[in-house]
């Protein structure tokens, strides 16, 4: 335990009718607290007669010690030239006190020892200039305040998952009559899996005046229906489609006109293209390449083929889509 010891050293002769006292100091393990000339002026200071004058006759020890809790702790011994010990004081001194306090606090207690031994007690004088407080503290600065939480961010909207679309548009077809037509068509399907759908559509083109026969002129017009599975990723699409219909046609300028209906059958491959324009409603542009396995034909009265269905056709389509 660290500790600073204060030795008053009197010598004097027997025969002085009071004692007076010298000041030696010794600090070993408190550096801080060696200030030997400021004890000596404390306690000159608050003594009422003059007892540091020499020659001296009295010894006084004074032992300054850190206490468990942290504060100062003094003893202070008093004895004759012989060594007897005369008398104890002790005080306790908080913590926050420092050196030159505790200093102060010893002499005082010192000085009314000594001058109850010599002398009737007097109250010590008010010392010219009260001891400088020690300087508190500076606080630490303030710590930094901890930064915002981040708004927590909004949770994304659960889409609406629709399964059923129905639609509807125009195309243009290529080989399913005797030149290029146009027609309508509507479709509708089912979501079978997240890229997966069943669709079915059903085609008409717009009746065509056309002469296959020569100077006889023949107006065409074709029905057809589509049904097969989609795969889509994004914006992009593929089917695989059976495609069946029929063949209208008649003669128009003949006196006895023969109207005929034949049947076709084949296989396809679209390839589709869809924008979103909303929650429900997409724009679709399709297209698709067919070969006609049983095709239709166009004969005279004596059969010559003049006419039939060509064995490979294209559609080119676009329509709107409706979703719930």
């Amino acid at each position: 335990m660290p500790a600073l010891t204060l030795a008053l050293l009197a010598e004097t002769p027997a025969h002085a009718e009071e004692s007076h006292y010298r000041v030696e100091l010794s600090a070993k393990q408190l550096p801080a607290c060696d200030r030997l000339q400021e004890f000596e002026g404390l306690l000159d200071l608050v003594l009422a007669r003059p007892l540091l004058d020499p020659p001296a006759s009295r010894v006084l020890s004074a032992r300054i010690v850190r206490t468990t809790t942290g504060g100062y702790g003094v003893d202070l011994v008093f004895t004759d030239p012989d060594g007897h010990v005369l008398d104890t004081v002790h005080r306790e001194y908080p913590a926050a006190m420092c050196c030159h306090e505790v200093l102060y606090k010893a002499a005082l207690a010192a000085a009314l020892w000594m001058e109850n031994r010599e002398a009737p007690p007097e109250e010590p004088p008010a010392p010219a200039k009260a001891p400088e407080p020690c300087p508190s503290p500076s606080p630490p600065p303030p710590a930094d305040p901890p930064p915002p939480a981040p708004p927590e961010p909004p949770a994304p909207a659960v889409p609406i998952e629709r399964l059923w679309f129905l639609g509807a548009g125009g195309l243009f077809a290529v080989g399913i009559a005797p030149e290029v037509v146009g027609g309508v068509q509507l479709g509708g399907g089912f979501r079978l899996a997240e890229r997966w759908t069943l669709e079915a559509h059903a085609r008409a083109t717009f009746p065509l005046l056309t002469r296959p026969l020569g100077e006889t002129q023949v107006r065409a017009q074709t029905v057809s229906t589509t049904l097969g599975p989609c795969y889509q990723r994004g914006v992009f699409g593929l089917c695989g489609v059976v495609l069946g219909g029929a063949t209208w046609m008649e003669t128009t300028n003949r006196t006895y006109p023969m109207p005929s209906r034949r049947a076709f059958l084949g296989l396809a491959a679209r390839g589709l293209l869809e924008h979103p324009i909303g929650d429900r409603l997409k724009v679709r542009v399709d297209a698709e390449i067919a070969s006609i396995l049983y095709r239709p034909r166009v004969k005279e009265a004596d059969d010559p083929i003049r006419w039939h269905t060509a064995p490979v056709t294209a559609n080119f389509g676009a329509s709107l889509l409706y979703w719930f």
